[in-house]
């Protein structure tokens, strides 16, 4: 992890600072899914329908992290009334699961993790 640079008066992308986000990421859930783009995860993979696997490039200090997650949809027909959660949490990894009536794969899927 960076450090804050007193000479430049500036902090590094990685600098470990509270209340910074750790992970991030946006992609897309229709298909096989794909990384749109992110900080910090190494794969995202198709657990089942809804269900997506997030795995970190380097570990939260624990699995106490805070992980926020949402969904959106490209086309007219918004999904409205979903339900995202977070699920088997750990330090490297966590699933999403995306519900709307039953599990489905949205168009878009988002999350930001912080950590201490």
């Amino acid at each position: 992890m960076a450090d804050f640079n007193k000479t430049q008066g500036t902090w590094g992308r990685d600098a470990n600072v509270k209340g910074i986000a750790k992970a991030w990421a946006k992609f897309n859930g229709a298909s096989t899914p794909a990384l749109d783009d992110s900080y910090n995860v190494s794969s995202i993979t198709d657990t089942a329908v809804g269900r997506f696997g997030v795995n970190f490039t380097a570990d939260m200090s624990d699995a106490e992290y805070c992980a926020l997650v949402s969904n959106g949809d490209d086309s007219t027909n918004t999904n409205r009334n979903v339900w995202c959660s977070v699920v088997n949490q750990a330090a490297g990894s966590f699933e999403i699961n995306v519900y709307n009536g039953s599990n489905f794969d949205p168009d878009n899927v988002y999350f930001v993790s912080y950590d201490t």
